[in-house]
């Protein structure tokens, strides 16, 4: 909100610059102009400066409010790549995120991190090594890794529940 000091300033400065206007029209001596032209110069300083203040806060108003509109629009896209998305028990324990039936991801099976998922962020979940208890798998950014039994893969996962259910 425009600060209101401010506001109060710019028209303080265009009274005072009024009044000594009409003191330099009633003025007839050269010192008495001078001194009214020198205040005057000071009024227009003071209105310059209370202008500057307001635009100021005008062009900070506008950063927030663009950055505000971001950040809602951001929410809105996350919201609607979050419906491509249900919760899966994708072992013993393991959850992560599998695309749901009805999304166009659904063609390409894949697990995302929960851990990233909760954070507004995808990351599918990589085969990292196979071991003699299965295939491990990790969340590169987040560090989070988990063992699936053999032969067990984002195609292989059963949905435990359906979205509808949720």
């Amino acid at each position: 909100m425009t600060d209101i000091a401010a506001i109060s300033g710019v028209l303080s400065s265009i009274t005072g610059m009024k009044t000594i206007a009409e003191g330099l029209l009633a003025a007839r001596d050269i010192s008495a102009v001078s001194s009214k032209v020198i205040e005057l110069q000071s009024k227009i300083i003071e209105l310059q400066n209370g202008v500057f203040a307001i635009q100021a806060e005008r062009m900070t108003l506008a950063e927030k409010a663009s950055m505000l509109e971001k950040q809602i629009a951001d929410s809105e896209k996350w919201d609607a790549e979050k419906e491509k998305y249900e919760l899966v028990e994708i072992a013993p324990g393991v959850f992560g995120y599998m695309p749901n039936l009805k999304s166009e991801n659904a063609s390409v099976p894949h697990w995302l991190c929960q851990t990233c998922f909760e954070k507004k962020k995808k990351t599918i979940l990589q085969f990292f090594v196979q071991s003699s208890g299965g295939s491990i798998y990790q969340c590169v950014p987040c560090g989070t890794k988990f063992t699936m039994p053999h032969r067990h893969g984002p195609r292989d996962t059963k949905r435990t529940w359906s979205s509808a259910s949720r």
